[in-house]
């Protein structure tokens, strides 16, 4: 497949990994996960640079614990497999609920004084901070 995208001239510069990736039903959350990982995989071996990804959501809970959540699916799921095989999140903050990802994450404090005032960091900074431990931008 790889080689015919190549032949036909084709630059395929990402695709979608749609889906709630912190599915309340876990389930369906490892079946999402597992998929989303396998992709990761595939899109590196394929060459494409980047997959297209959301937060999730999980109506009815707080928006610290949503965060937690997400938090903890892409750094220990597919932050690793990004790294491994040089693939990029291009991340939609968005997946069929209130947009959580621009939301400040409560009890997390800003690294080093990164952000004036006592306004605490997005979603988005905290995944840019997990993120970097991996080496993934």
């Amino acid at each position: 497949m790889k080689d015919k995208i190549q032949r036909a001239g084709i630059y395929v510069s990402s695709l979608a990994v749609d889906g709630n990736h912190i599915d309340p039903a876990l389930g369906r959350r490892a079946k999402r996960n597992d998929y989303a990982a396998k992709c990761i995989e595939l899109y590196g071996k394929m060459g494409i640079p980047n997959i297209g990804a959301q937060s999730g959501t999980i109506r009815g809970e707080s928006l610290s614990q949503q965060v937690d959540e997400i938090v903890k699916v892409y750094t220990e799921k597919y932050f690793p497999l990004c790294q491994r095989y040089e693939v990029r999140v291009l991340w939609e903050l968005y997946a069929g609920g209130p947009n959580i990802a621009a939301g400040p994450c409560e009890g997390i404090e800003s690294p080093g004084g990164a952000l004036p005032g006592p306004r605490p960091p997005t979603i988005v900074q905290t995944l840019q901070r997990q993120s970097a431990k991996f080496s993934v931008t």
